[in-house]
């Protein structure tokens, strides 16, 4: 594990750099990392009740693009693939596709640049993951899920194609709807973004 967060910001930061584009902010690379969280994201995690971390992590890469602003550039509409390590107690990869809906203009931006997304798509493990079937005993899981993604993004004015990231990425079977899997999974991470 210690290998793979000592290389990923060598590799991040090559992806970053390679496509030598102006910073437009219509395209992003994001690495994130983070701990598997045994709660609920309704009742728990988005009260801000404590939780119980689990002994997994998770390293992603994500592709952003920009797909419409609106609102005078108050918000938009973005798509993005992920690819995703699990380690320790899960060793399995996962495949993301979502769209998402981002707020860009907070009254603060001129000291912290902000912005808020809320995107939705799906989830595809290469195996079913242990710490989902196993907290999910009654319902178990599968490799295919729906996926939601909820994402805080800071940075200086003075840099703008650069944010700190703050994630919830979060596998769910939406109460029973995918193949009666009625519960999810959380990972709490966070991350660096790179507009370009």
């Amino acid at each position: 594990m210690r290998g793979v967060l000592a290389l990923s910001p060598t590799l991040f930061l090559a992806l970053a750099t390679s496509f030598g584009c102006a910073a437009s902010g219509d395209r992003a690379l994001t690495a994130y990392g983070g701990r598997y969280a045994d709660a609920s994201l309704p009742e728990d995690i988005l009260v801000l009740q404590p939780v119980t971390w689990e002994s997994s992590e998770l390293a992603a890469l994500a592709y952003t693009e920009v797909l419409q602003r609106i609102h005078d550039e108050r918000a938009q509409w973005e798509w993005e693939a992920q690819v995703a390590k699990h380690f320790g107690a899960q060793t399995h990869w996962e495949f993301n596709a979502l769209f998402a809906l981002r707020w860009n203009r907070y009254p603060w931006d001129e000291y912290v640049r902000t912005s808020f997304a809320v995107g939705d798509g799906i989830s595809y493990a290469t195996e079913v993951p242990p710490l989902e079937a196993r907290g999910h005993a009654d319902t178990g899981s599968t490799r295919v899920l729906n996926y939601i993604l909820l994402e805080f993004a800071l940075g200086l004015p003075s840099q703008p194609s650069w944010d700190l990231v703050m994630r919830i990425h979060h596998r769910s079977g939406i109460f029973g709807l995918i193949d009666g899997v009625d519960g999810g999974s959380n990972v709490i991470a966070v991350g660096l973004k790179y507009a370009f």
